[in-house]
């Protein structure tokens, strides 16, 4: 069996986007996210109020080619994949891990719920391939799990780490989640003839 932890936010949820709608409708000045941003250097009770509005992960759709990307891995014979996500601030996380749960059902009716993770330290998770969009967890995972394949999904706010990353073995994926296809595909079928072997 292969194993995918496969991250949300920033992967295959477009929270940049449902963040600036709620925040900008709050007052809050509109957010680049060409960055990583330390929430905590914003208007304290505007984001507080924004990370407590189950909107916020419940309203986006999926990036461009992320719902078919998902629908085919799920389909896969000998393959498991996993949502890995963080649970948000600690003082909303009820009100964060309920919403994206609802949002996954939403898109993906069948999606078994036993193969939801709600954590931050993803290193922690032993499976064969991490696909994230947060360098650190790349990073830590990569530590851990040296033999396993890491993926980092590029977006504008991880820009300054991509060299780092892939001098340590990390995969950079350019266009969305779409290109783990052909490497799960193919590290699928590697690992199933080992295990047949």
């Amino acid at each position: 069996m292969y194993t995918i932890a496969m991250d949300m936010d920033g992967v295959v949820y477009p929270f940049e986007d449902a963040f600036n709608d709620i925040y900008t409708g709050l007052g809050g000045a509109y957010q680049k996210f060409d960055h990583w941003i330390d929430f905590s250097t914003l208007p304290g009770e505007l984001v507080g109020q924004v990370w407590s509005d189950p909107r916020l992960f419940m309203t986006g759709v999926p990036y461009p080619g992320a719902l078919g990307t998902i629908d085919t891995i799920l389909a896969m014979p000998d393959t498991r994949m996993f949502f890995s996500t963080s649970f948000g601030r600690r003082k909303e996380a009820g009100v964060i891990v309920a919403s994206k749960l609802t949002w996954i059902r939403e898109w993906w009716g069948d999606f078994d719920e036993h193969n939801f993770i709600a954590l931050h330290a993803k290193w922690l998770l032993d499976t064969d391939m991490l696909v994230d969009d947060f360098p650190d967890h790349v990073r830590k995972w990569k530590n851990y799990h040296p033999e396993g394949t890491s993926i980092l999904i590029r977006r504008p706010w991880n820009e300054d780490q991509l060299l780092k990353l892939e001098r340590k073995g990390v995969i950079i994926m350019e266009d969305g989640v779409e290109g783990v296809l052909p490497i799960i595909e193919e590290q699928a079928q590697l690992k199933q003839e080992k295990e047949t072997t």
